[in-house]
């Protein structure tokens, strides 16, 4: 989460975020739906991409 915070501080247009948890999904998700920004979640096995973007 912390990781997440300080690159969308610095790329504001957005991120890509691999996670491997559904309480870290949920909780970036909503940290970045907070700030505005548009999210996409796309899960494969054991792995979470989570696709922050500037709206």
């Amino acid at each position: 989460m912390l990781l997440t915070k300080k690159a969308l501080e610095v790329y504001k247009d957005g991120v890509d975020v691999l996670v491997d948890n559904a309480t870290s999904r949920e909780n970036i998700k909503r940290y970045a739906v907070n700030l505005g920004y548009r999210v996409n979640i796309k899960e494969k096995e054991q792995e979470i991409l989570i696709e922050i973007r500037k709206e």
